[in-house]
């Protein structure tokens, strides 16, 4: 896999909210260049298992490549293996915010199409990565729920249009998005 044509923006939170802020995408040599080296992923049922990235690359290239390849991620058979035909399920999913409760809701299923929205509760995750800002001076309180911390995100959210069946298929459309 490669990433190719590579646009960003800036945004800072504190100048309003997200669906008001106007986004001027163009490209950065700095992000171009250091994005440009081929990635790839190796799935067995639908899991991620082997990430091949180069070893010499910065962490958050790293994380970048590591996330689009975790957007591949499906689990359309192990999840569902006691009841082969439900709709909704619950998985455990390994991921960049470490093992989380993932919902997975199976829209269409014919015999060479399916639709699918996973959303990955970014709150009941095991040995996520925590992000703090700003220095707290003081003894360390540990039953303080005022200093808890929690993602900047609740959720995770891809939708999938597939051809193909559960156990064999090509991904169509993948759409992420993050609340």
């Amino acid at each position: 896999m490669e990433i190719v044509n590579f646009e960003a923006d800036t945004y800072d939170f504190e100048d309003g909210g997200l669906g008001e802020h106007e986004f001027n995408y163009k490209s950065n040599e700095n992000l171009v260049g250091a994005l440009e080296h081929p990635f790839a992923g190796k799935y067995h049922e639908g899991k991620l298992e082997e990430i091949e990235i180069g070893k010499n690359e910065p962490m958050w290239v790293r994380n970048v490549k590591k996330g689009i390849l975790s957007l591949f991620q499906l689990d359309l058979v192990n999840g569902r293996h006691e009841h082969p035909r439900t709709k909704e399920y619950h998985v455990k999913e390994d991921g960049l915010h470490g093992v989380c409760d993932t919902l997975y809701i199976v829209h269409e299923e014919d015999h060479d199409y399916l639709e699918v929205t996973k959303v990955k509760n970014l709150e009941k995750c095991e040995n996520a990565p925590h992000h703090l800002f700003g220095r707290v001076r003081g003894k360390t309180c540990i039953h303080c729920g005022a200093e808890e911390t929690h993602p900047f995100t609740e959720t995770s959210q891809v939708y999938y249009e597939l051809k193909g069946t559960a156990q064999q298929y090509v991904i169509q459309t993948c759409l992420g998005r993050v609340r």
